[in-house]
């Protein structure tokens, strides 16, 4: 029999002063996302997204997390799981251009890989969640 397990994420999309997206490549199935993780049985998603950001690229400047809406989403388990995540969708916006950053290394490592895209090149990528692709999308025209 399949459990379901609901947990609550945080997927933070990140904008430079040029408009172009952040995504970070995993390393266990080389796709492309933004940044990503669990919310913390003590923490709301803005210090959700904030944490996440600075584990993964070190990134701290962040004040300006903007909840863009809630969306459910499903993955199967290698164990027959069903795992239930409700994503709390956010952008923030950093004063620089595409700057570099670092990425967490360490036992836990997670991505490969990091890259700036405009809006118009994020078209053509095949972002992880699936959900992602549509999400993005959603986000640019609600900034217009």
């Amino acid at each position: 029999m399949k459990n379901k397990i609901i947990v609550n994420a945080v997927m933070v999309f990140v904008f430079d002063s040029l408009n172009n997206v952040l995504l970070l490549k995993r390393l266990d199935n080389e796709k492309w996302e933004a940044v990503k993780w669990w919310i913390e049985d003590w923490e709301n998603y803005i210090d959700a997204a904030r944490r996440e950001l600075k584990e993964e690229t070190w990134i701290e400047t962040i004040d300006n997390v903007v909840l863009h809406k809630i969306v459910k989403d499903e993955m199967d388990k290698p164990n027959g799981d069903v795992l239930e995540i409700n994503w709390h969708v956010t952008f923030c916006h950093i004063n620089e251009t595409s700057p570099k950053i670092t990425l967490w290394i360490g036992k836990d490592l997670e991505h490969s890989e990091y890259k700036w895209l405009s809006v118009k090149e994020i078209e053509n990528e095949d972002l992880h969640p699936n959900i992602a692709n549509k999400i993005i999308k959603e986000i640019v025209k609600f900034k217009k």
